[in-house]
């Protein structure tokens, strides 16, 4: 089973007087960089939150963010009446000293901004809400490998059917292999007469420098090759999970051997295959890059 590196996931949960949103976004990426935005609340639960994803995503470049919005209004906020007294006390007097009583600011309005007049309660997570939290954090990471491993499934599907295609086009070849050797062999004996015009050529000596010279340009390996590392392919693609690299590195190889081909084959018709093959294989390998 194969997955994307692209994933995506956004659920929401009710508990107690919170709505608590969840939201999961994946991209390609070599290695695995997590970025995680908790509210202040959850900060503790930072590092169980880091092993979960990176148990379950392994890699890619994921964003974790989680919201929390109350449901219905619930102060969390406390007046603090004797250092808010204790202001005014102290302005009102140097207001006296200064003979201010033409001036009128808003004192309240500037004296509930200045320091501590405003306190915030010490909130606490229980154990309840912090085991709440780590499940639906595992559920939402479950959505996102199910999400990865769907889209992985079409793309797997249509690597595959151009690694078929690879295989298709190397069958190709085989038909233009008899006229290759022959078109070949040609060439080379009219460039030789032109070149030599009246000298005697032992033909016997020059039939087994052909033998030899054709010998070097056969494809007969990089055939036996390709179709190797074809089959080679489809089946980690089939039984391994989570092969994006190792896959990668067989297309390597298998491009290795395909540009080989081209270069020794010599021949029109053969390196007009090997541009189609070239052409799948770039596909395949810009999928890869998708998988994990």
């Amino acid at each position: 089973m194969q997955q994307s590196m692209t994933g995506f996931c956004n659920i929401t949960e009710v508990f107690n007087n919170k709505r608590i949103v969840l939201d999961i976004r994946c991209l390609n990426s070599k290695a695995f960089d997590l970025s995680i935005r908790l509210p202040i609340l959850y900060k503790e639960l930072e590092n169980d939150i880091r092993q979960f994803v990176s148990k379950l995503l392994i890699r890619g470049k994921i964003d974790f963010l989680c919201t929390v919005e109350l449901i219905e209004y619930s102060s969390s906020t406390v007046l603090n009446k004797p250092i808010l007294k204790q202001y005014f006390k102290e302005f009102f007097e140097i207001k006296q000293e200064l003979n201010l009583s033409s001036y009128h600011p808003d004192w309240f309005s500037f004296l509930v901004g200045l320091p501590n007049v405003i306190q915030t309660k010490s909130v606490e997570i229980t154990d309840e809400e912090k085991q709440f939290i780590l499940s639906f954090v595992e559920k939402a990471i479950n959505n996102v490998v199910l999400y990865r491993t769907n889209e992985g499934n079409v793309l797997i599907a249509d690597i595959l059917e151009r690694i078929e295609q690879i295989e298709y086009l190397l069958n190709e070849i085989k038909l233009h292999e008899q006229q290759r050797l022959v078109l070949l062999k040609q060439r080379i004996y009219n460039n030789l007469k032109e070149f030599l015009n009246d000298i005697q050529i032992d033909k016997n000596r020059l039939e087994q420098e052909f033998i030899y010279y054709i010998e070097k340009m056969d494809i007969t390996e990089e055939q036996t090759r390709i179709l190797l590392h074809c089959n080679f392919f489809k089946e980690v693609a089939k039984k391994e999970h989570n092969a994006g690299k190792k896959l990668s590195f067989i297309a390597q190889e298998l491009g290795r051997e395909i540009n080989t081909l081209g270069s020794k084959s010599q021949d029109f018709n053969i390196q007009r295959i090997v541009v189609q093959m070239k052409d799948e294989l770039e596909k395949v390998k810009e999928q890869l890059l998708n998988l994990l």
